[in-house]
């Protein structure tokens, strides 16, 4: 490559392949962005990218790289944004130690490498004070084992944090508190247990409202897949939905009524976990709501009749639990689905699940796919129910007699 007055260049979400290490960057002299992101390259890091001094923003994420971190990163004194994530990365301890020196890094990105290590802990850290200007930090989907590390209460300045998809375990650290820009954290899919604590609802960045001078812009987007739904592309971290993910983990007791505090909340997934009791009645102080998810847990009692209250909540569920009393009608309520469709979908998921507790007994894991089902969660409401149901009852049927 001889483009020496070259500053950006993007060729993402392409068929790109090849050695990446192979190829020659140091002519670059005045890169600034590179995003090779989405391709399929292979090999390890490219060595020659430490040559371009004045680069800010690397994105190789979704490739097929391989290998470590390597030391020479820490001379792109400029990087501020980097992101790796989907390719066959080793040596956590190593890549966390060396990037704590990259001391303008404001968004990391390591998502799906370094399968089944341990979260580095705070002796293992050269620079256990680094990351001081961190706002993004994803360790997403890398099966990571270990409980939450104490220099993560460290960062300040963090506003993102991504731990969801691993092997986390302990309980939620009240230290979260202490951050005061954190709007968003997905711990979902681990292994936590204990309480929601209450410090958590003292969230400052959740309480009160953003100074706006201080909106971040990211030097390139992040992609965020929040629960596998639909992947969505943000430049601007005020843009992203203030959220806390907590689903599919061992969480237990009673929800707090201090949850009624994080009042900039927009989503708040509670699902698949032990909680106790009743929904409590200040989720409806979350008056910036717009999803609320609390299914598959064993809350009793009604649903409070002043969350119709919320005037943005689109997403509502409490299936699988053991509430009874009459549905909240008006506002919000009124633009769901039908009861009666909603029930059917409960039960439907309830049925699945029977099914394929089945069909792994059986051994026969080619009878019912998931597709089935999310194709019919999704048209549910448009006469699909009959057909399918009786798709699955035939499968059943034939499973149990053949």
């Amino acid at each position: 490559m001889n483009c020496s007055t070259l500053t950006t260049l993007n060729l993402r979400i392409n068929n790109f392949g090849g050695n990446l290490s192979a190829l020659n960057f140091s002519t670059l002299l005045n890169l600034r962005k590179l995003d090779l992101g989405n391709n399929m390259f292979t090999g390890s890091f490219p060595v020659s990218l430490f040559s371009c001094k004045s680069l800010t923003a690397l994105r190789l994420a979704e490739n097929n790289l391989t290998g470590q971190i390597p030391e020479e990163i820490l001379t792109l004194q400029s990087l501020s944004y980097l992101s790796l994530s989907r390719n066959s990365l080793t040596n956590i301890s190593d890549a966390i130690r060396i990037l704590m020196g990259c001391r303008k890094l404001s968004a990391v990105i390591l998502s799906k490498n370094f399968c089944n290590s341990s979260l580095p802990d705070d002796g293992s850290l050269e620079f256990p004070d680094g990351f001081q200007n961190l706002q993004v930090f994803a360790l997403g989907n890398c099966q990571l084992k270990g409980q939450l590390p104490a220099w993560l209460g460290k960062l300040k300045n963090l506003q993102v944090l991504d731990l969801s998809f691993n092997q986390i375990t302990g309980t939620i650290p009240s230290w979260l508190k202490n951050l005061p820009r954190l709007f968003y954290i997905d711990l979902s899919s681990n292994f936590i247990s204990g309480e929601f604590p209450k410090e958590l609802a003292q969230l400052s960045a959740l309480t009160s409202t953003w100074d706006e001078e201080e909106t971040s812009y990211l030097e390139l987007p992040v992609f965020v897949w929040p629960n596998n739904r639909t992947t969505q592309q943000y430049n601007q971290l005020s843009i992203l939905p203030p959220a806390i993910y907590l689903r599919n983990n061992s969480l237990s007791a009673e929800i707090p009524i201090q949850i009624g505090q994080l009042k900039l909340l927009h989503v708040l997934d509670l699902s698949d976990n032990s909680f106790t009791g009743n929904i409590p009645d200040e989720i409806s102080n979350l008056t910036n709501l717009e999803a609320l998810y609390l299914s598959g847990n064993r809350l009793s009692g009604e649903i409070p009749a002043s969350v119709k209250s919320l005037h943005f909540l689109s997403s509502f569920s409490v299936a699988n639990n053991n509430l009874q009393g009459s549905i909240p009608s008006g506002g919000q309520f009124d633009t769901f689905p039908n009861p009666v469709t909603m029930a059917i979908q409960a039960c439907v998921v309830q049925l699945y699940s029977a099914l394929v507790q089945i069909n792994q007994e059986l051994s026969i894991q080619k009878i019912l796919k998931k597709p089935l089902i999310t194709h019919f969660l999704r048209g549910s409401s448009r006469g699909l129910f009959s057909g399918l149901l009786l798709d699955l009852l035939v499968h059943y049927y034939s499973l149990s007699t053949g």
